[in-house]
């Protein structure tokens, strides 16, 4: 199951095609929070400045990964020494 999921990711993330082919259906490709961590990589290369949104995005993004793991951490701290 994970294997399928993680094929369905990478053929709906923009890596080996780019988000300028969706035409009209760019605002699909926004809500692809993968999109905006490949876009972060993917501009400077291309020669080109990652835009606002994908800034916006990944910010958010690292922001709420942190604070979850900071909450799941201090939930568990006392049963890590176990799992390990």
């Amino acid at each position: 199951m994970l294997s399928s999921l993680v094929q369905l990711v990478f053929f709906v993330t923009p890596i080996i095609w780019h988000p300028s082919l969706l035409a009209g259906r760019q605002r699909i490709v926004n809500f692809n929070p993968f999109y905006h961590f490949i876009e972060l990589l993917r501009a400077p290369m291309l020669d080109m400045a990652p835009g606002a949104i994908t800034w916006l995005a990944v910010s958010v993004i690292t922001v709420v990964g942190w604070l979850v793991t900071l909450l799941v951490y201090w939930r568990y701290r006392r049963r890590i020494a176990y799992w390990i």
